[in-house]
């Protein structure tokens, strides 16, 4: 019970300092670019959570219900929105939600990726997400750069 309320107390200072930042924010420390509408988690596990959590559910990734919860809450298109993430299952949900564009990114931004995601899954593949959203080969997904 101690370890899952240090990891609610983490994730809430987490969501309150993610409601003053912005993307950009997050990759260069400077706050500018969009800002984070919102932070979800999903506190479920099939065997490795307490009692009331230990379950299989529709919001653990690969599932897609994390991101169709977020989608409806922030009125969000999944057809026109991006995904970055670092693990095959991140780009398995997000295909599942519906969204088109996939990016895998690398776990330490300093490396490719080394998950091997299923043919067809993946967008493009960047170390970092710096090197993600200055990369003229997402201008056309991203409408343009974020000047990072």
């Amino acid at each position: 019970m101690k370890r899952l309320l240090t990891f609610l107390a983490i994730l809430l200072t987490v969501n309150a300092w993610s409601q003053q930042r912005t993307i950009s924010g997050v990759v260069t420390g400077k706050n500018n670019g969009a800002p984070l509408a919102g932070v979800y988690f999903c506190p479920h596990h099939p065997t490795d959570a307490l009692d009331g959590f230990r379950r299989q559910c529709a919001c653990r990734k690969p599932a897609p219900g994390m991101l169709l919860t977020a989608a409806h809450e922030l009125s969000l298109d999944l057809a026109q929105s991006i995904l970055f993430g670092d693990k095959c299952e991140d780009m398995q949900a997000a295909g599942a939600a519906g969204v088109r564009h996939r990016v895998l990114l690398g776990e330490d931004g300093r490396a490719l990726p080394a998950d091997r995601c299923a043919p067809g899954l993946v967008t493009a593949c960047f170390a970092s997400l710096r090197e993600a959203v200055s990369s003229a080969a997402l201008v056309p997904i991203l409408g343009g750069s974020l000047h990072v």
